[in-house]
């Protein structure tokens, strides 16, 4: 494998794994964002 392959195949992993990351936190700002809905719910 050359270099420049190598390089590439290596971008590819680290935009896979941000996007994989990005996900995770777009789904823990929603359910913090519900959680903190239904709670201001309860205290009403």
């Amino acid at each position: 494998m050359e270099k420049n392959e190598y390089l590439c195949n290596v971008n590819k992993a680290e935009e896979q794994q941000f996007a994989i990351l990005s996900s995770r936190v777009s789904s823990a700002e929603r359910e913090k964002h519900e959680a903190q809905k239904k709670a201001r719910l309860l205290e009403q």
